[in-house]
């Protein structure tokens, strides 16, 4: 199965290099080269996979991360920033990315990157219960009742400033 990929790269080169790089792992790549852009390509179709830059001439990629993340919470996101201040990765996280990559980076690393992603994907699309909340510090992925149960929960106090401890049996 072909995965969708929608890439958002404001420097014209750098994304016409990924556009070809991407089509040959064997992604359906559609690319935007600003923020606005990339929301009218959204609001129109789903992709399995969002490659971000952070920083865009119109919008900051974290608007577009919570768009994505409310708009379509099984699409998975991966951001490229050159400014990789742990501040910016932690709002990123936040923000719905499951990823990131400094730029420069090489295009094996982004390779094993979106592998990672794909596979994170198909765990998404095979739980009945929907994905865990993201913007927490580590997504719970699992489809049995208890893991939807903890899930839920995971939602209800995501909003509150309180620290949550989660217990259990691993496995």
């Amino acid at each position: 199965m072909t995965h969708s990929i929608l890439l958002l790269e404001d420097e014209h080169g750098l994304r016409r290099n990924l556009e070809r790089y991407l089509r040959g792992l064997g992604y359906r790549v559609t690319s935007a080269g600003d923020g606005e852009a990339a929301l009218a390509i959204l609001d129109r179709s789903d992709f399995d996979l969002l490659l971000t830059d952070l920083c865009l001439p119109d919008m900051a990629g974290l608007e577009l991360l919570e768009h994505v993340r409310r708009s379509s919470p099984r699409t998975v996101s991966l951001v490229m920033t050159a400014y990789g201040s742990l501040e910016t990765v932690l709002q990123a996280f936040r923000g719905g990315a499951y990823d990131y990559i400094l730029k420069p980076f090489p295009l094996a690393d982004l390779g094993h990157k979106l592998e990672r992603l794909v596979r994170l994907r198909r765990l998404l699309e095979a739980c009945p219960h929907g994905p865990a909340p993201q913007g927490t510090a580590v997504a719970l992925l699992g489809c049995s009742p208890a893991m939807a149960r903890v899930n839920d929960l995971l939602r209800k106090v995501a909003p509150a400033r309180a620290t949550v401890l989660i217990t259990g049996e691993s496995g």
